[in-house]
């Protein structure tokens, strides 16, 4: 998920608690909050059908594993007195 996404839902869940109080604009809130969803859904959406994670990198866990273990094995500097 890119950052605008989740600061927009964030921004929606927001809204819509703030809809759940008995406060005048409950109606526009909650549906600012509906429209921001929306939004959010479409571009996860556009995002899947596209090939989903554009630009970054897969998380692998065995690659992160050995990256480890290599450090370990690296001798480390001189240790001072």
């Amino acid at each position: 998920m890119r950052r605008w996404e989740t600061l927009s839902a964030l921004l929606a869940v927001v809204l819509a608690g703030i809809g759940a109080l008995p406060v005048p604009p409950r109606l526009f809130c909650t549906l600012v909050a509906i429209g921001l969803l929306a939004v959010v859904a479409g571009a996860r959406m556009r995002a899947a059908m596209l090939g989903g994670n554009r630009g970054g990198q897969e998380w692998d866990a065995a690659d992160r594993a050995r990256r480890i273990r290599e450090q370990r094995q690296r001798p480390r500097g001189r240790a001072r007195p």
